[in-house]
């Protein structure tokens, strides 16, 4: 799993011309790519990320940013392998 991270990595520094060198850095370059969703409104982590994570996944979809899952002050950042 992490070798897939690091292409990923690897892969979103090319694109951005940039090195990646933290999430932050990885958001935008997903940003920049068009390859993120950003999901604003408010969340239940455990019924509804899981299940709108898993259709998006399915269907070969953007990474997701949810960024305000219900009961918790992190967002949550998802892509798919």
């Amino acid at each position: 799993m992490e070798q897939s991270g690091r292409a990923d990595t690897a892969r979103l520094s090319e694109s951005a011309g940039r090195r990646v060198n933290d999430l932050r850095d990885f958001i935008k370059a997903l940003e920049a790519r068009g390859e993120l969703k950003t999901i604003d409104l408010p969340v239940d982590p455990i019924l509804e990320i899981t299940e709108i994570a898993d259709r998006v996944v399915k269907r070969g979809g953007p990474a997701l940013l949810f960024t305000r899952p219900k009961g918790h002050s992190m967002p949550v950042l998802i892509k798919r392998p």
